[in-house]
């Protein structure tokens, strides 16, 4: 997908969970923004609808106007970018540790650190 087809992605943080999309799009609309999408933000864990919602828009040049909108359905509502993903600690990798494969490995590496400093192996 190219950049210039992708939709515009921005959280909407202030209403509660049970709003009707339809008529948050149609609010959306009115304001001069074309509503691809809204989803209701789900826990990760316990799956339960959160207070926010993504809006993927359509690509256009008065996207970031959608930061100023501050009342929506008489409730006072804050457009925000969303968050960076953060990679797991497994996707970053050890930096500088080492990663024993087997038993025997750690029991050598436990003794190497026992042993003073001047000793060599």
């Amino acid at each position: 997908m190219l950049k210039s087809e992708r939709p515009y992605r921005v959280v909407l943080r202030g209403l509660h969970s049970s709003e009707d999309t339809t008529e948050i799009k149609e609010i959306l609309k009115e304001n001069g923004h074309e509503v691809r999408q809204i989803v209701n933000v789900r826990h990760r864990t316990s799956k339960e609808p959160l207070p926010l919602f993504y809006v993927d828009l359509e690509p256009k040049s008065n996207n970031r106007d959608i930061f100023n909108l501050k009342y929506l359905n008489h409730m006072k509502v804050t457009f925000e970018p969303p968050y960076k993903k953060k990679k797991s600690s497994s996707a970053k990798g050890a930096k500088g540790l080492v990663i024993p494969k087997s038993v025997s490995q750690t029991i050598q590496m436990r003794q190497v650190r026992r042993r003073p400093p001047n000793q060599h192996l």
